[in-house]
C-alpha cells in the first residue's frame, strides 16, 4: 500500500542513484516575503490539533488531523479498500482493506503537515511573493519558497537515520528542488493552504502535495 503515498524518503530513494549535475540559480529574495513566511509557519505551528485535506498528485485524497506531534490520515469510507494511516508517538499505523501493517515514524518519511513546517522553519533559502489568488471563500495571498539543499540534506539525513546515512540524504537532495507555496487569508493572516512541489534536475515527473486547512 506504501507505494500509493508520496513521501520524500520515496522519491529521495528514486534519486539517490541517479548522477545530474546541480546547476543553482542565485534568486533574490524579498524581506518582507521572508518575514512573512516565518510567520505563517511559526502561527500555524503553534496550532496544536487541527483537521486538514491532503491531495497527492492531483489524484488520491486523505482527510486527515493533527494532533500536536501524532496525526491521522484515511482516505473516503466509500472506497473499497479504505486506507488509514495514523502516526502514535514513533509508531506508524497502515492499513488497507483488512491488511495492516506497523512501521517506525522514519521509515515513512515527511507526510503531516507539521513535518513540512518544521523543515521549512529551519531550511529557506529565498521568498518571493506570488499574484492574489481568488477562490470562493475570498482572496488568498500566496509566497513561495525553496529549501536550501545543503540544509535540506542534513535534516532529512537526520531525519531518517540509517537509511540515508554517509552523505546519501545530502546527495539525494542535490538531485531535485523542494518549493514550498503557503497562501493565507490576508484579512485574519491564518493559513489556508499548504502545496509542496517535488522537482527532479533531470528525466522524472514532478510530484505535488497540497494541503487544505479548515
Amino acid at each position: 500500500m506504501r507505494y500509493l503515498l508520496l513521501t520524500l524518503v520515496l522519491v529521495m530513494a528514486n534519486f539517490s542513484g541517479c548522477q545530474v549535475p546541480v546547476a543553482q540559480k542565485a534568486s533574490k529574495s524579498s524581506p518582507s516575503s521572508q518575514i512573512q513566511m516565518v510567520k505563517q509557519v511559526e502561527q500555524q505551528l503553534k496550532v496544536k490539533q487541527y483537521p486538514f485535506f491532503l491531495v497527492l498528485n492531483g489524484k488520491a485524497r486523505f482527510k486527515g488531523e493533527q494532533r500536536g506531534e501524532d496525526w491521522r490520515l484515511y482516505s473516503d469510507p466509500s472506497e473499497e479498500k479504505r486506507i488509514s494511516i495514523e502516526k502514535k508517538g514513533s509508531v506508524i499505523l497502515l492499513s488497507r482493506g483488512k491488511k495492516k501493517e506497523t512501521l517506525r515514524d522514519r521509515q515513512f518519511g515527511l507526510l503531516s503537515p507539521r513535518d513540512h513546517l518544521l523543515l521549512l522553519k529551519e531550511s529557506v533559502t529565498w521568498t518571493k511573493r506570488l499574484p492574489d489568488r481568488q477562490t470562493k471563500t475570498g482572496t488568498l495571498k500566496g509566497i513561495e519558497t525553496q529549501l536550501d539543499s545543503g540544509v535540506l540534506g542534513k535534516k532529512l539525513g537526520d531525519w531518517m537515520g540509517r537509511a540515508f546515512d554517509d552523505g546519501a540524504a545530502t546527495k539525494a537532495s542535490r538531485k531535485f528542488r523542494l518549493r514550498y507555496r503557503i497562501w493565507y487569508h490576508p484579512e485574519t493572516e491564518k493559513t489556508a493552504e499548504l502545496t509542496i512541489r517535488i522537482i527532479p534536475l533531470q528525466g522524472t515527473k514532478v510530484q505535488t502535495l497540497h494541503y487544505r486547512f479548515q
